[in-house]
């Protein structure tokens, strides 16, 4: 079981093609014994619009958090997957947020 701020990697589908996807770091909201809660960890961060990014919390400390370059949490659309589940079964627990950026993003999921 994961905690809440832990950093893991999954397996998500492409909505327009649900038979490919690609692995991507996630941020643990919660992890029940029934399902698993989270928001995806994105680099892709320049070219989207602003009202996208409104929703995109920049991790300060990612090479804290173990990301391999500059990360923000997309809280536009919280995800879960129930348990047990082959996508739940792929999850990889990676690492976790700093104490730092753990503050400021309750913070502003709080004025969100």
């Amino acid at each position: 079981m994961m905690n809440r701020n832990d950093i893991g990697y999954i397996f998500v589908q492409y909505i327009n093609d649900p038979n490919n996807g690609k692995k991507r770091p996630i941020l643990i909201i919660r992890d029940s014994d029934e399902m698993l809660k989270f928001y995806k960890i994105t680099s892709k961060y320049v070219n989207k619009s602003v009202n996208i990014k409104k929703n995109y919390f920049e991790i300060n400390d990612w090479h804290y958090a173990g990301l391999r370059k500059k990360s923000w949490i997309d809280i536009n659309h919280p995800y879960s997957i129930d348990k047990p589940s082959e996508f739940y079964n792929g999850l990889k627990h990676f690492d976790h947020l700093s104490e730092n950026d753990i503050f400021r993003f309750e913070t502003f999921i709080k004025t969100h």
